[in-house]
């Protein structure tokens, strides 16, 4: 994860492309390395901000949101694919890291915290989620509170 927090206006190449590298060329890479190769699953790891949106990380989120794209494409042709969404995990990884003000932005944006016990259960999903023969998504995403009043359209 390269994370590169600036407006879109402020990006550069640089930034966008440094961000890009793990996720889009690495996930396009594995696809082609592994496109003729008998999987169970193919699973890549996304943020729940790339679906509500968080402010600054706009390359990020597209790097996520061509992973998911990616994954409907291997599914549309046949080939398991699923992303999962990950929101603010409390006892493992990048959050573990961050300070005291990072964590409480994402705490106000209605995200649950998760566990790590959670993220398994997610993989879990993901895996039944990827089989090209699935109903389901192939997007699982999890963390992300409920709203508290419905949506009312107009």
């Amino acid at each position: 994860m390269v994370l590169s927090n600036k407006l879109f206006v402020d990006l550069d190449v640089d930034s966008v492309n440094d961000t890009f590298k793990p996720k889009v060329n690495v996930s396009k890479d594995l696809n082609d390395i592994l496109a003729d190769s008998p999987l169970d699953f193919f699973i890549m790891f996304s943020s729940v901000l790339s679906i509500i949106g968080g402010q600054g990380s706009a390359n990020y989120h597209a790097a996520n949101l061509y992973m998911a794209a990616l994954a409907a494409q291997r599914r549309q042709s046949g080939r398991p694919a699923s992303v999962i969404h990950i929101g603010y995990v409390i006892d493992v990884g990048y959050f573990t890291r961050v300070d005291k003000s990072s964590r409480e932005y994402i705490e106000k944006m209605q995200i649950v915290p998760l566990s790590e016990t959670d993220v398994h259960h997610a993989f879990a999903e993901a895996i039944l989620a990827g089989n090209p023969n699935s109903e389901r998504s192939c997007e699982v995403g999890l963390g992300i509170a409920p709203l508290d009043e419905p949506f009312i359209e107009g």
